[in-house]
């Protein structure tokens, strides 16, 4: 059988291979070469770089899913803290406190009592007196949603957080 004689493209060392062989390996510097048939022309590729620009392309893949998996993972969070956020007097949202349900508290409560206060000191009718202790349970039951929507949104925020390290990191 003829053999095709032709060079290594890594270090240029003559090789002879039979005509129907695809791969061979350097014997001289052991480059895995791939050999290119283009019409009457028969030359070699050094797998290696190959290799090399395979690996990176898989890199470069890993880390394009890994963005989309922190970008994805970003969206939902934006999406739950919605629900924990606080709208205010003018709309714009915050995020809630424990802080300001205290102090919500402690200014609702001491407005109702004193209510009640004035109200109890004037003899005034059943209603105006009822209409003080009712303000100082929907208060109460005010300041208790948004300190446990506070609590809630801070455990959530740092699992977030954390989790969000822990993707980094991959």
């Amino acid at each position: 059988m003829p053999l095709i004689s032709l060079a290594c493209n890594h270090c240029g060392a003559a090789l002879e291979i039979p005509p129907d062989t695809h791969f061979v390996t350097c014997r001289f510097c052991s480059s895995q070469l791939d050999v290119q048939h283009a019409g009457n022309a028969v030359f070699t590729k050094v797998l290696e770089v190959l290799d090399q620009r395979t690996a990176a392309m898989a890199n470069d893949l890993e880390t394009i899913k890994r963005q989309n998996e922190l970008e994805r993972f970003d969206r939902e969070w934006q999406r739950e803290r919605e629900r924990y956020l606080v709208r205010g007097k003018q709309g714009r949202t915050t995020v809630p406190t424990t802080t300001t349900s205290v102090m919500m508290l402690a200014v609702g409560v001491v407005a109702g009592v004193l209510w009640i206060g004035a109200a109890t000191a004037q003899a005034a009718p059943f209603p105006v007196l009822l209409f003080g202790v009712m303000f100082v349970l929907v208060v109460i039951v005010g300041s208790l949603g948004i300190y446990v929507k506070a609590q809630t949104y801070h455990r959530r925020h740092r699992d977030y957080e954390s989790r969000r390290q822990k993707l980094l990191e991959k």
